[in-house]
């Protein structure tokens, strides 16, 4: 992640065709919030988010509207989450949607 920034900042970026990361449901917000896909990054590939208020239930990662990580989890609008997916999954992806599933 911390490469594709400063490839960016530099003006270095090798393909300006970055990939947009939204977020739904409870999220509040996510980072990274762009995938470059002219930057090598790691894989798995490193999130963060927070909810915007206490939410109990499923966190989603879908690629195109397909899911490519999930995890039940119960978190706090004060912690952050951190999780890591595939990033071979994301940067072929037009659209990428973090979301927060609360039951």
């Amino acid at each position: 992640m911390a490469r594709s920034v400063v490839a960016r900042l530099d003006g270095r970026s090798t393909n300006p065709d970055r990939i947009e990361v939204t977020c739904g449901g409870a999220i509040a917000y996510v980072y990274p919030q762009f995938i470059d896909r002219g930057v090598d990054v790691a894989d798995p590939l490193m999130f963060k988010a927070r909810v915007r208020r206490h939410a109990m239930g499923r966190l989603r990662v879908l690629a195109d509207g397909k899911e490519v990580w999930s995890k039940s989890t119960n978190v706090l609008p004060e912690r952050r989450i951190a999780w890591r997916a595939p990033e071979r999954a994301l940067k072929s992806a037009r659209t990428i949607e973090v979301r927060m599933e609360t039951s």
